[in-house]
């Protein structure tokens, strides 16, 4: 039920085949091999004509003992136990650029979801991998290039490789957070929170921020906050797609920043309420005691105070004193709220008049003689 045949090529060597249970009588040449060695040394199994050291048409089964395998689906490895000497698992994209190991790559976004370009901007959202050096795993081996793709590069999906870094964000110590860089390809220490690529295995003190060095890196891509769980006062902040803060976290002062805030509810706070900002302007109604009056003005666009001087005995008339311009225009007409800081100020009987969203005027509703100084403090709400 066995046949060996042996055909001699031209020299000393020749190939070998094994065929098993043949008919009766059938010529060797004819038979399909079940094993064949080649004169160059190449095995195979189920396959007369193998190309490589050893090819399997098939299933392989690798154990530590001798029970079945999971399963026996053709061109599939059953096995215990896998080991590799590469230090990282890849997938292989088409690029239409010429790229290295250890560029930061992000999708090329030229409709094929296999394409891959160097990144282009610090903390790049899409930054997708590092392309790897010598993979100990590839996967989509058969990836295929075309005209506008004619390159293939396998992607470090995790483990360990080198990268192209800089320290244009600062100097790298084992540890520290890599992202994008401003160049091209070229990952650098991070310092904000953002889209990460793994953490540095070693260190890059170049003080040189456009030489480009390699490093090891210890891939994963995530987003990360290189500030959590320290004392720095930007331990946690949200952007927006340009890089603007929206909100950032204090956790050494506990306060939060943010750019604009929409309570639906109720809002109760447990301490003071501090307002803050630029400080607006104010001008006086210099029509008033032949131009001696003056306004000055302390706080924010919020709360703060206008104090009024003038000429002693000169008789302010019921009219507008004052005009205060914010800092930054309100949406629409706020509310504002005038209250006097001393007597004379209220029998002046001070309010606010003629608010609209660029500013109010401060007006009086009583004749008065300048005795001094006058001062209102005034809060203003939308």
């Amino acid at each position: 039920t066995t046949a060996v045949h042996w055909n001699v090529n031209s020299g000393d060597w020749g190939d070998i085949g094994v065929a098993l249970n043949p008919a009766p009588n059938t010529n060797p040449d004819t038979m399909q091999d079940r094993l064949h060695i080649t004169a160059a040394g190449d095995v195979g199994i189920n396959d007369s004509s193998p190309s490589n050291t050893l090819k399997v048409v098939g299933s392989l089964c690798v154990k530590s003992t001798s029970g079945a395998c999971a399963g026996t689906a053709l061109g599939t490895i059953y096995a215990t136990n896998t080991t590799v000497q590469s230090a990282d698992l890849a997938e292989n994209y088409v690029s239409s650029q010429h790229l290295q190991p250890g560029d930061v790559v992000m999708p090329a976004n030229d409709g094929d979801s296999q394409a891959v370009v160097k990144t282009t901007g610090s903390y790049g959202l899409q930054t997708i991998g590092i392309i790897s050096t010598q993979p100990g795993v590839t996967l989509n081996s058969d990836s295929q290039t075309n005209a506008a793709h004619p390159h293939v590069y396998p992607v470090a999906l995790s483990g360990r490789v080198p990268v192209r870094v800089s320290t244009e964000n600062g100097l790298i110590h084992a540890g520290d957070y890599l992202t994008a860089s401003s160049i091209p390809g070229v990952a650098m220490r991070a310092t904000r929170p953002g889209q990460m690529i793994g953490k540095a295995l070693e260190d890059d003190t170049n003080a040189d921020p456009y030489a480009i060095t390699s490093i090891m890196v210890f891939v994963n891509l995530s987003w990360g906050d290189p500030l959590a769980g320290s004392d720095s006062t930007t331990a946690f902040q949200i952007q927006n797609s340009q890089g603007a803060s929206l909100l950032t976290a204090d956790t050494t002062n506990m306060a939060i920043k943010v750019k604009a805030l929409q309570v639906i509810g109720t809002l109760t706070v447990d301490g003071h309420i501090v307002t803050g900002g630029s400080t607006p302007t104010v001008a006086a109604n210099v029509a008033l005691c032949s131009g001696t009056i003056s306004a000055v003005v302390d706080g924010n666009d919020t709360s703060g105070t206008i104090t009024i001087t003038a000429a002693s005995g000169c008789v302010i008339p019921v009219s507008r004193i004052a005009t205060l311009y914010f800092a930054t225009p309100y949406t629409s007409k706020p509310r504002v709220v005038i209250s006097a800081n001393n007597l004379a100020s209220a029998q002046a009987l001070g309010f606010a008049g003629d608010a609209v969203a660029s500013g109010f005027s401060l007006s009086l509703g009583a004749s008065t003689a300048v005795d001094g100084g006058y001062s209102w403090n005034y809060f203003v709400t939308q």
